[in-house]
């Protein structure tokens, strides 16, 4: 058979599934329309310890992954207990016990002072005996740069003339300090975070980003070398519907053209990622995916056929908890469906865990299982 395998989804999930097509040696074609939850990430990867092949793609999407759990700062003064995160995160965990700079450029979003307080005050600071002090920093140029977006910061901190000046400085900051934790700031493209540890000698890192932040946008920048050097065509476009085409798939964009394929990875997302959405009553199902499929979703082992059942299972939750288990059914194999070669993986599982850790690891699977290795 000669069509590729279609990914429908650009985020970790459908990178991975993408990946793992490629290294079965089958021909991979990822469609992405919009940035969904990955290009949305903090830079922390939650989940479970992953398997060798987690930790190689993780790798080469400029993760880092540790076999036992490390610490990472938070932009909001928390300190948070993680397998994975952006390498350009500063690992707290290997400087337990030590005092860490809290960086203070000037900015409105960024209170040094008062996140140095509030880090030392965390439990885990207080058993590892780990200190935290602001540094104040004469970093910014203009009055704008007080404000402008913490993306927009990091862009102008990694051009090569600002780059080299903040290595400068680095370099002359005193002593009293054995690490500097900067806000969400530090590059987009260049590795910054490196850079500056190997200028100030010690180590220099990031807290996580917010949503839209440096470690959503380095992840869109690194899955483009990854697909690259793998092979894999990356098409921009949204899917609007799969369909079936005798014993194989069609995958048709909103511009009325289909991709043919002889399997289908379905990597859309959840609910943040627009991959699933509520409909507002009336005939027809309560959920439907954002396109049309020719499987139902489910939500703890019922199918969402019936208008009044989600409504039913959030009164029956008292929340909106359904959400995040609404998704397709999968087996063992990440098949979404018994008869047609459709897979899903990611947070377009139903009942599954929401983690960067998870959505590669059953990328991975599905991928497989679309090549029809397993």
């Amino acid at each position: 058979m000669t069509e590729p395998v279609v990914i429908v989804g650009g985020g970790f999930a459908g990178v991975a599934a993408a990946w793992a097509v490629a290294r079965s040696g089958g021909a991979a074609v990822l469609l992405t329309d919009r940035a969904g939850a990955s290009e949305l990430y903090s830079g922390i990867c939650d989940g479970d310890a992953p398997s060798d092949d987690v930790s190689a793609l993780a790798q080469s999407l400029g993760l880092v992954i540790t076999p036992e759990l490390g610490a990472v700062a938070t932009r909001e003064g928390l300190i948070r207990r993680v397998y994975g995160r952006d390498s350009a995160l500063l690992d707290l965990e290997e400087q337990a016990g030590k005092q860490l700079g809290v960086v203070d450029p000037g900015r409105d979003d960024w209170d040094g002072e008062l996140l140095a307080r509030s880090f030392s005050a965390t439990r885990w600071a207080r058993s590892t005996n780990t200190r935290f002090r602001c540094v104040a920093l004469p970093l910014l140029k203009s009055g704008a740069e007080r404000r402008m977006a913490p993306y927009d910061f990091a862009r102008l901190l990694e051009t090569p003339e600002r780059a080299a000046e903040l290595a400068r400085t680095l370099a002359e900051v005193g002593g009293g300090t054995d690490a500097l934790l900067f806000g969400p700031w530090l590059g987009v493209e260049r590795e910054l975070a490196a850079q500056l540890s190997s200028a100030a000698g010690r180590p220099v890192g990031e807290t996580a980003s917010g949503p839209g932040g440096v470690a959503g946008a380095r992840f869109g920048r690194r899955r483009e070398a990854v697909l690259a050097a793998h092979r894999v065509e990356l098409r921009a476009g949204a899917a609007r519907a799969v369909e079936e085409r005798g014993s194989t798939l069609s995958v048709v964009l909103e511009d009325g053209s289909a991709l043919a394929a002889r399997a289908v990875v379905l990597a859309i997302g959840g609910f943040v990622a627009g991959g699933f959405r509520v409909n507002d009553g009336g005939v027809g199902s309560a959920a439907s995916a954002s396109l049309e499929l020719p499987i139902a979703l489910t939500l703890e082992g019922e199918l969402m056929d019936r208008a009044t059942s989600l409504a039913g299972q959030i009164a029956r939750h008292g929340g909106f908890e359904p959400l995040e288990a609404l998704g397709l059914a999968v087996d063992e194999r990440f098949a979404a469906s018994t008869r047609l070669p459709l897979f899903a993986c990611g947070d377009a599982q139903a009942g599954k865990p929401r983690t960067v850790l998870a959505a590669l690891s059953s990328g991975i699977g599905a991928g497989r299982a679309a090549a029809g290795v397993f």
